[in-house]
């Protein structure tokens, strides 16, 4: 099994990237694991707006996740996804 880290930002290029290594890929047994950085410390504002922004990437990477899930061929590719400061 291969093990693949897909960086988005969910940009149409981090979109394209990961359709490019689903492509790539689609006669090997792969596990993805889409990975979206934030920041630290929010640039201006109160800390809660940091936990907003964590919240709402969590919330597009279970999307990403759903809609390759349903667009799956096969049983072959595995996704997992995760948001984390830095």
């Amino acid at each position: 099994m291969k093990k693949i880290l897909v960086l988005t930002d969910f940009s149409e290029a981090s979109h394209n990237a990961l359709a490019f290594a689903r492509s790539f890929f689609s006669d090997s047994v792969v596990n993805f694991h889409l990975l979206c950085t934030n920041s630290l410390e929010p640039a201006i504002g109160p800390a809660d707006i940091a936990q907003t922004t964590r919240t709402n990437y969590a919330s597009q990477l279970q999307h990403i996740i759903t809609e390759l899930h349903r667009e799956a061929t096969n049983d072959w590719h595995t996704y997992r996804s995760s948001s984390r400061p830095g």
